[in-house]
């Protein structure tokens, strides 16, 4: 008998081998992207953290990753302009994070560079329903005894410091934990930063390098024009 799993869908997950000398530079610098009241994410307009010369070298590594990521595809990275177009945080502590996904980008990241011993929450990717192997609806959710890649729905992993996951932008996650949806207290200095988890997460955006006869992809921007003054 012979499975084949034709659609996995594929998670890359690395290490990053600079980061216990990163990690001081990222925390330290970081308190500069904050609001008076110690927060920093989507919704306080921190989306611009990668135009930090000082972490050049962490997102230097990141796209490095993706470009794995476009070779295990059969792909060739050199084909595309690899974007990074949007950087937040999501610092917590009680609070989860919950169920999303970020369909208006093409891959996503999450960078963890702070993880205190009692805060190692899972980041879990789902399958939205229905499940592609699902006969009807709901079938395997409620009869499957066991599982396994064929039956999942939810694949969770937990995250060390300087772990990297790059995965499909479209492809709905949350992370699993203990508190409440509730905000948690600001950081208002350094110590406040170094008792949360730290994750940096990221939207990346692929533009071909030059113009392509093909009839998909996004075009350089070289080639895009705005006539609306």
């Amino acid at each position: 008998m012979i499975r084949h799993a034709l659609f996995p869908t594929l998670v890359l997950e690395d290490q990053y081998r600079d980061a216990d000398k990163f990690k001081p530079i990222f925390l330290s610098k970081l308190m500069n992207y904050m609001t008076i009241e110690g927060y920093s994410n989507e919704y306080t307009g921190h989306v611009n953290i990668h135009h930090e010369e000082a972490f050049a070298p962490l997102f230097g590594y990141i796209t490095g990753v993706v470009e794995e990521y476009l070779r295990t595809l059969a792909i060739d990275p050199e084909t595309f302009d690899i974007n990074i177009v949007k950087t937040w945080m999501n610092i917590t502590k009680e609070r989860h994070t919950p169920f999303h996904s970020h369909e208006d980008a093409h891959l996503s990241f999450t960078y963890y560079a702070n993880i205190p011993d009692e805060l190692e929450k899972p980041i879990v990717f789902s399958s939205t329903p229905p499940h592609m192997n699902d006969p009807y609806y709901g079938m395997i959710r409620f009869n499957s005894t066991a599982t396994n890649k064929f039956n999942a729905y939810d694949t969770g992993f937990a995250p060390s410091e300087g772990n990297l996951f790059v995965f499909p932008a479209r492809l709905s996650h949350h992370t699993v934990g203990y508190g409440n949806s509730e905000l948690d207290e600001g950081c208002k200095c350094l110590d406040d930063l170094k008792k949360k988890r730290v994750c940096l997460a990221g939207d990346i955006f692929f533009t071909y390098r030059k113009v392509e006869s093909k009839p998909t992809g996004i075009q350089p921007s070289y080639n895009w024009r705005i006539f609306r003054k």
